[in-house]
């Protein structure tokens, strides 16, 4: 049995053997990419948010953050919209977050979906589409080495976080946010 690195799974053994399930066949993946609108909380040297990036990145990489802002920990909210034609009947629709570090709440047209703190960041989100468009917003939240390794080279009058022992000065800063890509998939129901 293999299992990617960080995840987590129920493993049932049963005397009653049973035919094995069919993997999913999908028959439409749909990668959402036209933009996403980032907002973070104010105080921790931002600037001006919500930020627009056209593709998802890292925190640390986004060009118009200042060293600080790049430093972020904590929880960014993503942003997006996205348009989907008739919704099947006989199917069922799949959000992929691809690589998310490290925990992602999403909520779909105002509605919460679910909370993913491991890979696979999958979830069945086909009773909250709607025809046309959708909104999507995906809360991320990091740990706190990022910032706390950017304090630990500010004079410590100057430092927003402490801890006994954190990162030392100079470590170079971990890839925080919603890193994707992200896709819908159309999956047909068993007939």
């Amino acid at each position: 049995m293999d299992l990617p690195a960080g995840s987590s799974c129920f493993v049932v053994f049963s005397d009653n053997a049973a035919p094995a399930e069919k993997p999913f066949n999908v028959t439409a993946k749909t990668e959402i990419h036209n933009g996403w609108e980032v907002s973070f909380p104010t105080g921790w040297g931002i600037g001006e948010s919500p930020v627009r990036i056209a593709r998802l990145m890292p925190w640390k990489d986004i060009p118009s953050l200042s060293a600080e802002g790049k430093a972020f920990s904590g929880t960014a909210v993503y942003r997006t919209t996205f348009n989907i034609g008739n919704i099947a009947d006989q199917a069922k629709y799949l959000l992929d977050l691809g690589r998310v570090e490290m925990i992602a709440k999403v909520s779909l047209n105002g509605k919460e979906v679910a909370t993913k703190w491991t890979y696979p960041y999958q979830m069945d989100i086909t009773e909250y589409l709607q025809p046309g468009e959708n909104r999507l917003e995906v809360a991320v939240t990091s740990t706190w080495f990022n910032r706390l390794a950017y304090d630990a080279g500010l004079p410590e009058q100057e430092r927003k976080t402490w801890t006994i022992n954190g990162p030392k000065e100079g470590l170079p800063l971990k890839d925080y946010g919603l890193l994707g890509p992200v896709f819908i998939s159309r999956v047909p129901l068993k007939s």
